[in-house]
């Protein structure tokens, strides 16, 4: 009741100062004075770390709850689960949570996951979850992109668990693994080596290769995004076609290489019909995290309805393969998308040559989609029994 009591005082005092800061906005604005200019900036910024602290203590309320009402049962930890509204990491948690259900079917699922606020305390929250686990209990991150110093957020997660799971098997769901340079690789390096009870799981030949170069008492397996766990998990509707493309495609973040403009006038220049979209979706994160499934459902079913998916989003390529439909993949900056096209014999096309596209998208669009074999399936999926040696 007293994080309650908190947080409803600090609501009342953001109120305050958000009517504070419209009373300073207009008083600026007739005497255009730079003094009190400063003073609405400065209420601003007070607003907004305000907002930040709400946020922190409801997280902390959230979590805390969870785990009071599981602490007699064993648990799996997954820590780092999204708080986004992007649906390939959503994704990304529904694969875990199926995995854990089927691999560990006594054990209770908790999810921590990342906080809205990166200056929230995880080392002291993971500190009590350490304090209090059983002998039979489990550690797992979420992968993505963890272990990469390209989102500050995503990097945090992995290095708290470090430091405070000292003693305790950790396991790194498939993940990308990319540094901007050598010293932070040999930093990361250096934290999961200490610890010594790491398995990293890289989800492209790529990021298993260089991880071995640098990690040297770290254990590091290949194995598919675990999304592809998904694939005849999830039903998807009968759609009609609708359209020719559907393009997803991400804009202007740190990995994009291929414009949307370019792609765009190729579609137009050869009369197909196109959609666009993105695996982030316009919806509030809290609403996706209550209809995550439901919402996973309805998306693929609009992959479904389109010939050819072109995209250089990691999971637009694996939800293009759940809708059993045959996707184009554009590489990025990370080279997660271009470097995991090995895994598939079929029905994946790399276009790391823009010029290439207007011929490819020809040519699938006329090779449609191609029925994996229960032998491909089969394999894949014992990809996924592996982790389960590891855990």
């Amino acid at each position: 009741m007293l994080q309650k009591d908190v947080i409803s005082s600090i609501k009342s005092l953001q109120a305050s100062i958000w009517d504070s800061e419209v009373h300073t906005r207009d008083f600026v604005a007739s005497s255009n004075s730079e003094l009190m200019q400063n003073v609405q900036n400065n209420i601003w910024d007070s607003e907004g770390h305000t907002k930040d602290l709400i946020s922190a203590l409801q997280y902390q309320m959230n979590v805390s709850l969870q785990y009071q009402m599981n602490v007699s049962l064993q648990c799996i930890y997954i820590l780092g689960t999204p708080f986004s509204s992007n649906l390939g990491d959503i994704a990304q948690t529904i694969a875990i949570k199926a995995w854990c259900k089927k691999y560990y079917p006594t054990h209770k699922i908790i999810e921590i996951p990342s906080p809205k606020w990166i200056g929230y305390d995880l080392v002291s929250l993971y500190r009590t979850i350490n304090e209090n686990m059983r002998e039979h209990d489990k550690i797992i991150i979420q992968g993505g992109i963890r272990i990469s110093d390209l989102y500050e957020n995503e990097s945090f997660v992995f290095k708290s668990a470090i430091s405070c799971f000292s003693d305790k098997q950790i396991i790194v769901f498939p993940t990308t693994i990319s540094f901007s340079s050598e010293e932070v690789a040999n930093q990361f390096a250096e934290y999961s080596d200490i610890h010594g009870q790491v398995t990293l799981l890289a989800r492209d030949e790529y990021s298993a290769k260089y991880a071995k170069s640098i990690f040297k008492n770290t254990k590091i397996m290949l194995c598919p995004d675990i999304v592809h766990f998904l694939y005849d998990k999830v039903v998807v509707c009968d759609s009609d076609i609708e359209r020719d493309v559907l393009f997803v495609k991400r804009d202007f973040d740190k990995e994009n290489l291929v414009s949307s403009e370019d792609c765009i006038k190729i579609f137009d220049d050869c009369g197909y019909s196109y959609k666009s979209t993105d695996t982030v979706l316009s919806l509030n994160p809290d609403f996706i995290h209550g209809h995550a499934e439901k919402i996973l459902r309805r998306e693929l079913a609009f992959y479904a309805s389109s010939k050819v998916v072109v995209t250089d989003r990691m999971h637009g390529m694996i939800f293009a393969l759940l809708a059993k439909t045959p996707v184009i993949v554009l590489p990025t900056s990370t080279g997660k998308t271009q470097n995991s096209v090995s895994f598939y014999s079929k029905n994946v096309y790399l276009c790391s040559d823009i010029s290439r596209l207007s011929a490819l998208l020809e040519k699938v669009i006329k090779t449609g989609w191609v029925d994996f074999s229960d032998t491909e399936v089969n394999a894949l999926m014992k990809e996924f029994e592996k982790i389960k040696e590891m855990v």
